[in-house]
């Protein structure tokens, strides 16, 4: 498959289904020099993209566009935290998740090491980025990697930078990936959280995910994860 640009890059692309593929070298500050074998797709660009304000639009990540990716604040703090209770017998097995107070604030740092975003791109996976024209450029980005074969995606990062939360650009994201998800025939999305993140708890919660199970040790740091889950069909 192959990025065919017909416009600016900021539009937005609707996926056809032409594919071919294309080699692309880039320079990062985070790698001497990395040749990417992109699989990506023949676009038809809409005559506008998706905006969530005058500023600001949705649209496909380009390779320039995730070396900025890594740079924003994905860091965060909470109060709350996630506490799963497990027990396990011979007949059957019951899982207690709770919200709990913390005596004092949390920081939480990204959990993703820099190079999985690098490595879903390499194998195709969808990539959007929010981007403000007003000077900021990339604020955010979602990630999604498809299993076809399931009928499901998962959502394996959201994220946005911290100065600029609060603003509904995470929703929109989010919107853009359910969209993405709907049209290549994905029947559920999926999205692992750490049990320290309640803030992300709560924002998959207010957009229709449900809790849905778990992995314990899941992350590099040895947390728990949290599944959350969405049909939409």
């Amino acid at each position: 498959m192959k990025f065919s640009f017909f416009g600016k890059a900021e539009l937005l692309l609707r996926l056809n289904p032409a594919r071919t593929q294309t080699r692309v070298s880039k320079k990062f500050d985070f790698f001497r020099k990395v040749e990417l074998l992109r699989p990506v797709a023949n676009c038809q660009f809409m005559s506008a993209g998706v905006k969530i304000h005058s500023t600001m639009q949705i649209r496909f990540a380009t390779p320039n566009d995730i070396e900025h990716c890594l740079q924003l604040d994905a860091s965060s703090e909470t109060r709350r935290v996630w506490q799963l209770d497990l027990r396990e017998s011979r007949d059957q097995v019951a899982a207690h998740l709770r919200s709990a107070t913390l005596p004092r604030e949390l920081r939480l740092d990204y959990p993703s090491p820099d190079d999985a975003l690098l490595l879903h791109w390499q194998r195709g996976y969808c990539i959007m980025v929010a981007e403000d024209w007003a000077g900021d450029g990339v604020v955010g980005y979602v990630d999604i990697g498809p299993e076809p074969d399931m009928q499901t995606g998962w959502i394996w990062h959201l994220v946005i930078d911290r100065r600029r939360r609060r603003q509904g650009i995470g929703s929109a994201l989010l919107r853009a990936a359910i969209q993405w998800s709907s049209d290549h025939q994905l029947h559920r999305l999926m999205a692992p959280v750490p049990t320290q993140n309640d803030p992300s708890v709560r924002f998959f919660q207010r957009h229709g995910f449900a809790f849905c199970g778990f992995h314990d040790r899941y992350y590099r740091t040895g947390s728990v994860a949290l599944f959350f889950g969405r049909e939409l069909r």
